[in-house]
């Protein structure tokens, strides 16, 4: 008769959930010496974090410290020029994550390299202007 521990994890095959089971075989992957990916999927560490595509990452994270007052004046050109390489290595390898990545880093590099600069000349004009 056929048993419902018919497979190698131990665990009845009719109960165990698809995750259950490539997570085994990853296991005897691992512990054979063989290769250990399962299937050409990301992970969702590599969703959140593109560490595959360093531009888009490092540009995003440069993006976010420019928002910080006075860092921007050079933080946002960076991130802009950050994000838009990222940009290029996805459109190069499109199986490359960090697409929003790459976006957030040259939509908000933009926003904070415009404010600051503004927020400069703002402050030079009233500082040089001739007093009335």
């Amino acid at each position: 008769m056929n048993s419902p521990k018919n497979n190698d994890s131990g665990v009845p095959k009719r109960h165990a959930p698809g995750w259950v089971q490539q997570e085994t075989a990853r296991t005897e992957r691992y512990q054979s010496g063989t290769t250990i990916r399962v299937n050409d999927t990301a992970d969702v560490f590599e969703t959140l974090v593109p560490t595959k595509n360093q531009q888009a990452l490092m540009g995003y994270y440069i993006a976010v410290f420019s928002l910080v007052p006075v860092f921007g004046l050079g933080l946002g050109p960076i991130a802009i020029w950050r994000g838009i390489r990222g940009w290029n290595a996805i459109k190069a390898q499109p199986e490359l994550p960090g697409k929003a990545h790459a976006i957030v880093a040259i939509t908000l590099g933009s926003l904070t390299t415009m404010a600051h600069w503004f927020t400069l000349m703002f402050v030079l004009y009233s500082l040089l202007a001739p007093k009335r």
